[in-house]
């Protein structure tokens, strides 16, 4: 491996001893900071010798080498130049002077492998100094030609020539392409090598930093024939005047701004060659224009489905005045002003419609590929979280709204709107369902497949009671549970959501209590004193009592101020007491004498059941809502084997 070269960067006041950093562009690699355009780099060389003996390149002395190392340099810029002092004396690190010099070391710091060390010096990305220390150990001369290696001594004789080169151009900015992945030939490489003089590589990357360049993008361009068009040519030497030869007709050059503008009138390919001139000469560049001849811009292929309005505005280049459609499928027609396809499609398939725009500069042609799908269902296919007893619906989504619905394979308690596609309902059978789902419409029908489980609601946790209760009422409408307490007799009142108690009614010897229709009041029926006594539900006080004519058993209160008493001293008959009036009368009963233990009221007070426990047993209903108890319904079986249901909803039952 031959010996290295190594370039320090160093800000004002610090030395980094790092690698040299770089961008790499167009095969070179540049260090970052440069000189600015115009600058004049002062170079003082301080190498002393060589003796009496010449250099074997006929020059004199090193400092006369490194002088054409720096004049070779000079050829290859025109915004920065290099100029030169003879020394002996060397400068000191940082004192703002370019020193060129031999030294045992880098300013204290050992060579390691390095011929030689560029130190730089720089604010921000301008240089400030840069000195060149090449290593006084080895030996040196100045020639053209392979390396030499000096069998006797066992070592090399190294060129100073194209070290100085090397060093010279880290000083101008230039980094080692070859350590940045770049297999080029180069004087910059890393590496000494049989290279003596500077490479195309060396000349491109002194040129890109100080060379006179066109600094405007010189990619190819492209732009539509009709159509406005503007590029700015720029130059690295603040041009003052500007040209370009080449030009497709409809487009000039402001010879003082630099800026090409206008409407090509011609379509093709033209290699544009522009100029800039500043104060150090012409930049020169080529930029490839390539004008288009009249063409859609958006004739991307479209999807939609059948029985869907469609429009489509077809947009074409250079000017387009009028515009025609060959191929169009049944329902769709062209404006010839605008280029606006639009109608309702009636056929699915796939459509290739030649499109025509009319430009001043010729006619623009292509194709439109339509693909109009048949009618679909696009509402989703799959349901998640449906349970039965729990309200459902789902919205059956075509891709046409001229349609109507049906379904199959329901689930009981589900059904479909026809006219809307809204499946609606309670379920009441859990399961798997796979429901087809069908749109009729007029282009046909469109199926799909509505997937599901419908899974029974899971039990409620469990809540463990504060109290002990014998007797338990539900109110839904506050949120509340009234509990008759086993130990005392009273009733507790629990907020369910809290779980926690919120008040005390006393009724320590009650029999029985309910609601009241108004849901105002509790109701505790006392047997021992014969009264019926409210409790207000918001202050938990006692606000009216009643002293029926009868022995108080159960109590329920229907419709219209009227409540209904199970007797306790005549266990066949439920009365009737008027609130109002405190009148006691008999409600009739349709079965045989018997015990009457069970009496309860829908949750609307206006359907009162009464049942006994005799042989044959009887379950009556009545309607109350009027006041006034009527006979309903009643059945009688021989005794209790058989479940009897009550439905709720209609208020009767079977067995």
């Amino acid at each position: 491996m031959a010996p290295g070269f190594s370039a320090l960067r160093a800000s004002f006041g610090v030395i980094l001893l790092l690698a040299a950093s770089a961008g790499s562009l167009f095969g070179y690699a540049l260090e970052g900071p440069s000189w600015p355009a115009g600058s004049t780099i002062n170079q003082h060389l301080a190498f002393t010798g060589p003796g009496s003996d010449p250099l074997q390149d006929g020059l004199t002395t090193f400092n006369a080498s490194a002088a054409d190392a720096l004049n070779l340099w000079n050829q290859q810029m025109q915004l920065a130049k290099f100029a030169w002092t003879t020394s002996s004396v060397g400068g000191i690190q940082g004192d703002r002077q370019n020193t060129a010099v031999f030294s045992a070391t880098v300013y204290g710091q050992t060579y390691g492998s390095a011929l030689a060390v560029t130190i730089y010096f720089f604010e921000g990305s301008t240089m400030k100094e840069v000195d060149n220390v090449f290593n006084s150990a080895l030996f040196w001369d100045s020639y053209r030609g392979p390396l030499q290696y000096n069998s006797r001594k066992k070592q090399y004789t190294y060129d100073f020539h194209r070290v100085a080169l090397h060093e010279f151009g880290h000083t101008l900015g230039l980094a080692h392409p070859d350590e940045y992945g770049q297999p080029v030939s180069a004087i910059m490489n890393s590496h000494i090598s049989d290279l003596d003089h500077l490479a195309d590589d060396d000349i491109a990357g002194i040129r890109w930093l100080y060379g006179l360049r066109v600094t405007s993008e010189v990619a190819p361009y492209q732009s539509p024939v009709g159509e406005s068009f503007s590029y700015q040519i720029t130059g690295n030497d603040l041009p003052t005047s500007f040209g370009a030869t080449g030009l497709p007709a409809g487009l000039s050059v402001n010879s003082a701004s630099g800026l090409i503008s206008g409407k090509p009138t011609v379509s093709g390919t033209f290699n544009v060659n522009v100029t800039a001139t500043g104060s150090q000469g012409t930049a020169t560049g080529v930029v490839t224009l390539t004008i288009s001849a009249p063409a859609f811009t958006n004739l991307i292929g479209l999807p939609t489905w059948v029985g869907n309005p469609f429009s489509f505005r077809r947009i074409a280049t250079s000017q387009p005045t009028g515009y025609d459609a060959a191929g169009l499928p049944n329902g769709l027609q062209i404006d010839h002003e605008t280029g606006v396809i639009h109608g309702q499609l009636i056929l699915a398939g796939d459509f290739s419609i030649q499109v025509t725009a009319h430009t001043p500069y010729g006619d623009g042609t292509g194709i439109l590929s339509l693909h109009v799908f048949p009618p679909a269902i696009r509402s989703s296919t799959f349901l998640d979280d449906v349970f039965t007893g729990s309200p459902l619906s789902y919205q059956i989504a075509a891709s046409t709204s001229q349609a109507t619905y049906s379904a199959i394979g329901l689930p009981p308690g589900l059904s479909v709107d026809s006219s809307t596609g809204n499946i609606t309902g309670i379920p009441t059978l859990s399961g798997m369902y796979s429901v087809v789902v069908i749109a009729h419409t007029p282009y046909g029908d469109a199926r799909g497949n509505l997937s599901f489980t419908l899974t029974p609601p899971a039990d409620p946790p469990d809540v463990q009671l504060p109290i002990g209760a014998q007797v338990m009422l539900a109110d839904a409408i506050r949120s509340r549970l009234y509990l008759k307490e086993y130990s005392s007799g009273n009733i507790a009142v629990f907020d369910v959501n809290s779980l926690s108690t919120i008040g005390t009614l006393p009724t320590a010897d009650s029999n029985d209590f309910c609601l009241s229709a108004d849901n105002t009041k509790l109701w505790a029926s006392y047997y021992s004193r014969g009264s019926i006594v409210g409790y207000d539900l918001t202050t938990f006080s006692a606000v009216r009592t009643l002293f029926p004519s009868v022995y108080v058993g159960d109590i329920r209160e229907g419709s219209g101020e009227q409540m209904y008493i199970n007797e306790v001293n005549n266990a066949s008959r439920v009365s009737r007491l008027d609130l109002n009036s405190g009148t006691v009368s008999s409600v009739p009963w349709p079965g045989e004498a018997g015990y009457i233990p069970l009496m309860e009221v829908s949750a609307d007070h206006k359907t009162l059941f009464v049942g006994d426990i005799g042989a044959p047993s009887t379950l009556a209903k009545y309607d109350v809502s009027s006041g006034s108890p009527v006979l309903a319904q009643f059945i009688t079986q021989p005794d209790w084997g058989r479940n009897i249901i009550i439905d709720l909803t209609s208020k009767r039952f079977a067995t």
